[in-house]
């Protein structure tokens, strides 16, 4: 469908696992559309490899740093450190 995929040979889908993100409307089992060949800005939710598997948080950039926020006020996350990562797929 022309509406959700605009770059088919870029897009894909996941199903979110884990409850990191359900302040943000992604609960476990939810199926996500990944466009990879957009670069994330500040504020967007990605889809990011660190420390050899996915995560899915909130992407954010303060004075050049990049910090990966989860959104679960109930639960007790680690944020990673800039630098960890090896790639982003921007949602």
């Amino acid at each position: 469908n022309d509406f959700f995929v605009r770059k088919p040979h870029t897009t894909f889908v996941i199903e979110a696992d884990g409850d990191s993100m359900i302040d943000a409307g992604i609960s476990s089992g939810d199926i996500l559309l990944v466009d990879s060949s957009k670069e994330p800005v500040d504020g967007d939710i990605v889809l990011a490899y660190l420390g050899g598997a996915l995560t899915i948080k909130r992407f954010k950039r303060i004075d050049g740093v990049i910090e990966l926020r989860p959104e679960n006020k109930e639960g007790n996350y680690r944020v990673p450190p800039s630098g960890t990562t090896s790639g982003w797929l921007a949602s």
